[in-house]
């Protein structure tokens, strides 16, 4: 599909396409928003996803014998208490479609739109990134991905 990415992530916001980090872990969506520096993103924009992200993590109970979500839960518990405050809420959500506002440091503002699908019989996500047509966002991002082919053409 012309125009979009896609990236992939389990019931744990971990991303798997990922190569485990330094310590050891995967790559992980709210670890990013609660202990990473999520700069990229708008304040409004980032509080939102932390709201829905925990839902989404409670919305996954339908695995109540996963250490894995029990040892994320604990241990966001721990490092921040934005993430202890919404996980005590108790809200249940599932995400499909979220809006995201990014500040690319080299193009800019970007609006993407995100359609996460579920894959069947797994705990597996596939998030779709998209831009409308002909909207600053859509050209900023052909001029990324023209640079990126430059670059591998370069090499």
């Amino acid at each position: 599909m012309a125009g979009a990415a896609a990236a992939e992530r389990n019931r744990r916001a971990e991303d798997g396409a990922a190569a485990a980090q330094r310590d050891g872990r995967r790559r992980n969506t709210l670890r990013w928003l609660f202990t990473g520096r999520p700069r990229a993103l708008a304040p409004h924009d980032r509080a939102q996803l932390a709201r829905r992200f925990v839902a989404d993590l409670r919305g996954s109970g339908r695995y109540p014998d996963d250490r894995g979500v029990r040892q994320l839960v604990a241990e966001l518990s721990r490092e921040s208490a934005e993430f202890a405050g919404l996980w005590a809420r108790h809200e249940v959500g599932v995400n499909r479609t979220v809006t995201k506002t990014v500040d690319h440091p080299v193009a800019g503002v970007l609006e993407l739109s995100c359609e996460v699908l579920a894959v069947p019989d797994s705990d597996q996500r596939v998030m779709v990134y998209t831009t409308a047509p002909g909207t600053g966002t859509g050209r900023a991002l052909r001029g990324l991905r023209e640079r990126a082919e430059e670059r591998t053409a370069d090499c």
